[in-house]
């Protein structure tokens, strides 16, 4: 018997209520928004705007010089759609903005919940009375956050590359996003704990993510579904933590393993 898909997300909202876990979820609340502010402020403010503005002023100047174009912005009609125009370039930097906050958003979050992952998962270990058993690793944390930051480096080279299909592919977009980010986010969920544990190599982790890839899957897809909405994606990632930390607990905890430590 196996903790099904429905149990694990009851125990998670349980879970979510304790005062040790609001405690971090303010923590990373407070310490995501510094991050996407500061992302925000070099990369768009500083980097992303002036250069849409500058090409704005490049077109608009080209548009002038055309004396064709200039002739026919005379007529109300054809100046209502420069104006249309306008208006849409305006939505198109807000689309950026969006967008950009959402491209590192998950990964942010992700980083920010290696620091508190390990609290977490012993938290609801200790609270659920799962009876885990294995050490953890003198290097562990340092393991957690490397594995943080490539995936940090992964989930954006890959909304990078994907850039392109997210504009051509209107409501397509949104479901290759969801499922190769959810993919990446919960593996990367998984082993952020796992890592602090046991060897990368060790055929228990291969045992573990064959038997439960449907439930990581969910659990990912369902986190980057959450960074979509606004202000429930800066804490959503703490519940899919505990959500993962009730996944892993339980299948350790009814497989008879041998510890390698």
């Amino acid at each position: 018997m196996s903790l099904n898909t429905t149990q694990i997300l009851t125990k998670s909202f349980k879970d979510l209520f304790q005062k040790k876990i609001r405690n971090i979820i303010l923590i990373s609340f407070l310490l995501t928004v510094f991050f996407v502010l500061t992302a925000i402020i070099f990369f768009y403010i500083k980097i992303i705007n002036p250069f849409l503005d500058h090409f704005y002023i490049i077109l608009k100047e080209y548009v002038a010089e055309i004396y064709f174009l200039n002739y026919l912005l005379k007529f109300k009609f054809f100046n209502y759609i420069f104006s249309l125009f306008k208006f849409l370039f305006i939505f198109l930097k807000f689309f950026i903005l969006w967008f950009f906050i959402l491209i590192i958003i998950m990964p942010v979050n992700n980083f920010i919940s290696s620091f508190f992952i390990e609290i977490i998962f012993l938290y609801v270990n200790s609270l659920n009375n799962y009876n885990w058993k294995f050490p953890i690793k003198k290097n562990s944390f340092f393991l957690c956050l490397t594995s943080s930051c490539l995936f940090v480096l992964k989930s954006i080279c890959l909304n990078i590359i994907l850039l392109p299909l997210y504009f051509i592919l209107p409501v397509v977009n949104i479901f290759i996003f969801v499922s190769l980010n959810g993919y990446l986010n919960g593996k990367e969920l998984c082993k952020s704990i796992l890592v602090q544990f046991f060897d990368l190599n060790d055929p228990n982790l291969e045992n573990f993510y064959r038997i439960n890839k449907s439930k990581i899957f969910f659990i990912g897809c369902t986190n980057t579904t959450m960074q979509l909405i606004p202000f429930v994606n800066f804490f959503f990632t703490s519940f899919s933590a505990i959500s993962v930390s009730h996944l892993i607990l339980y299948h350790f905890n009814k497989k008879k393993i041998k510890n390698k430590f």
